[in-house]
């Protein structure tokens, strides 16, 4: 498909798509990476205490 025949909506509602992909998967990414810390720290304070 060429650019010229995509209309400017279109455009707009990919780069949306192409955004709200993106942020979906720094959320998921965050929710591990706090997930894993909670846990391994919760490990941790098992060992010591």
């Amino acid at each position: 498909m060429s650019l010229e025949k995509r209309n400017p909506i279109n455009i707009q509602n990919e780069t949306k798509i192409k955004i709200y992909n993106k942020s979906k998967r720094i959320t998921k990414d965050v929710f591990f990476n706090c997930n894993w810390y909670f846990f391994s720290h919760i490990r941790t304070e098992g060992l010591f205490y």
